[in-house]
């Protein structure tokens, strides 16, 4: 079964500029795309290159299925707990 968190979602970044791009802040950027993370899966893509791919998720969000990625994985929370 394929879910969500399985389909890559449109790219908000861009895979042609070589350069290292400008700092981010997070926070500002959540705030600003915040009318997009809609529920039930409720992700955005912040960098979705070549290599790796960054992206913000909007909790509580509970589920009981679960992704395959083949890659390392890197779980920062800025906010609540873990339950």
């Amino acid at each position: 079964m394929t879910t969500a968190t399985d389909r890559k979602p449109q790219s908000s970044g861009s895979h042609t500029t070589p350069a290292v791009q400008p700092p981010i802040n997070l926070n500002n950027w959540i705030e600003e795309n915040r009318h997009l993370f809609k529920p039930p899966v409720s992700n955005r893509y912040l960098y979705d290159g070549r290599d790796f791919f960054v992206m913000v998720i909007k909790g509580p969000n509970a589920r009981n299925d679960f992704h395959l990625v083949d890659s390392e994985e890197y779980f920062y929370q800025l906010k609540g707990d873990i339950k």
